[in-house]
């Protein structure tokens, strides 16, 4: 039985590609050529406000036991993953699932949400086609337009599917689009056309995509998202005002142009890394972010060094990065840090 992870109760609520060239925004690499987290944030649309990257080739690699599912939900790397909860119901009827994929990006924004995964080699295109052929989708007019299905089919083919199955692009190079609104479907298949911007010409994206590279899952906030997510804006008055004593004694911090929170193999487990994207060079910004890493954890109870211990605190450029070791293998440090509310990654 598979699981989706706690980070999805909030991901399917709401709601890229490259280098410009003259004519388009068309990409200089093959998909296929990209680092994946690179890859995952390209294939999704400029509006994104929230994007998670799963490396299921990686996590498989990484978990290493036949019941990938219950062991990358046990350690966490399922948490930014919509086909994680699918992947039983998908497998036959639809011909591929997160067993058979490279990777799997999702982004929501307040137009709609889109999941984006690479098919593995052995998965034929046309046979995926040919499935949803037979699965009483409407066939598009065009090889790459979009499978109508809707809410109701994919919920007679079985409840505990995901609904962003219900508009599927599925396109020679093997990257599926499927969204629960066909014209966010079409919306996000233009991004992979290099017709639409895509989430990662946004901010400093692209740069937090090269700081979380070797992420078995990672999610990424844009600008706008970041210090309302990471904040405390919605925390209680004492864990409000915890953070912000704590904030003080730092002698107060900056805020980031976007942020992103992944899980990257470690030496004997799975690291927490987190980077943070700044408008110029943050002059002593890793040092504060480091300290805020230690000590009471307004909004989580405890202390932070009861979860883990902080490893590194690095400036690459205008960004810091911090890289966290967990106390324990199963610790679930991105589904509860992600949420929010997690003092080095806030705003101040």
């Amino acid at each position: 039985m598979g699981h989706a992870g706690p980070v999805l109760s909030r991901w399917v609520s709401l709601g890229l590609v490259a280098v410009t060239v003259a004519g388009g925004y068309a990409v200089s690499l093959l998909p296929a050529e990209r680092p994946v987290v690179s890859s995952g944030l390209r294939a999704l649309p400029a509006d994104t406000e929230i994007a998670g990257v799963t490396d299921w080739q990686q996590v498989r690699d990484e978990v290493g036991v036949d019941d990938v599912l219950e062991e990358s939900y046990a350690r966490d790397l399922s948490a930014a993953s919509v086909l994680a909860g699918s992947a039983e119901a998908m497998a036959e009827p639809y011909g591929w699932s997160v067993h058979t994929v490279r990777w799997e990006a999702l982004g929501q924004s307040s137009e709609g949400a889109v999941a984006v995964a690479q098919l593995a080699d052995d998965v034929a295109v046309g046979t995926v086609r040919s499935s949803l052929d037979e699965l009483g989708y409407q066939r598009p007019s065009r090889a790459d337009g979009v499978w109508a299905g809707g809410e109701d089919l994919v919920a007679s083919i079985d409840p505990t599917l995901t609904p962003l199955l219900g508009y599927v692009v599925v396109r020679d190079d093997g990257r599926v689009v499927l969204s629960d609104r066909e014209g966010y479907a079409r919306e996000a298949a233009a991004v992979l056309d290099g017709d639409a911007r895509s989430f990662a010409q946004t901010g400093g994206v692209t740069t937090l995509a090269s700081d979380l590279r070797d992420a078995l899952v990672t999610s990424v906030y844009a600008p706008a998202r970041g210090c309302a997510t990471m904040g405390f804006e919605d925390a209680g008055a004492e864990d409000q005002a915890l953070a912000a004593r704590r904030t003080e004694a730092v002698g107060g911090i900056r805020s980031h142009r976007g942020v992103g929170i992944a899980l990257v193999p470690g030496e004997d487990s799975v690291d927490l890394l987190l980077a943070m994207h700044f408008a110029e060079p943050p002059s002593g910004e890793a040092d504060k972010r480091a300290e805020l890493a230690t000590g009471e954890a307004p909004a989580q109870g405890g202390t932070f060094e009861e979860r883990f211990s902080v490893e590194s605190a690095d400036t690459r450029g205008s960004d810091v990065v911090l890289r966290m070791h967990p106390r324990e293998r199963d610790a679930q440090l991105l589904s509860d840090l992600g949420h929010g509310a997690f003092l080095p990654a806030s705003c101040g």
